[in-house]
């Protein structure tokens, strides 16, 4: 499926003093990336101070090598703001760019099944929904094919016995 939207997390400069908080935050970091999530990106805003730099390398060096989570480093409200309103801009912009998505494997399978003559959409859908994928149609026998779709079965049977030099 398609992955969905994209969190931020928002470390404060206090949370940056704290390793307990630091820790809390990672670990939600780490969740957010699970796939079950569907997230894109993970991007964590550090508000960051003279006093809690090094404290941020450390912790933006950590997530970027374990989770390969974006660390943005920010002095203020605004400049957070600023800069998740370009990034949110960039990816604006890189999903208008992206290649529209590969047809799913479930509609290839479809346009593969139609093609054969009798063996029109709603007995594609139905030979793939009780057989589970083209593979498994491709492995059936005449019999169970007839089972499931009658006449056309025949000439699908044939073309799936054939040998790939005729």
């Amino acid at each position: 499926g398609q992955q969905g939207s994209i969190a931020v997390i928002v470390a404060t400069e206090s949370d940056l003093l704290e390793e307990a908080v630091i820790g809390a935050i990672a670990r939600r970091a780490a969740a957010l990336c699970e796939p079950a999530h569907r997230m894109r990106n993970v991007l964590v805003v550090a508000m960051v101070s003279d006093a809690t730099r090094a404290t941020r390398s450390a912790f933006e060096a950590q997530l970027r090598r374990d989770l390969r989570v974006c660390v943005i480093p920010a002095e203020a409200d605004a400049d957070a703001a600023r800069q998740l309103r370009v990034l949110h801009m960039q990816d604006i912009q890189d999903e208008r760019m992206r290649p529209p998505a590969e047809p799913s494997f479930h509609e290839s399978a479809l346009k593969s099944l139609r093609e054969f003559p009798g063996l029109g959409e709603k007995k594609a859908v139905a030979l793939l929904k009780q057989l589970g994928s083209l593979s498994a149609v491709g492995s059936a026998t005449r019999p169970v094919l007839e089972e499931h779709i009658g006449a056309a079965a025949a000439g699908l049977a044939a073309f799936l016995d054939c040998p790939f030099s005729c």
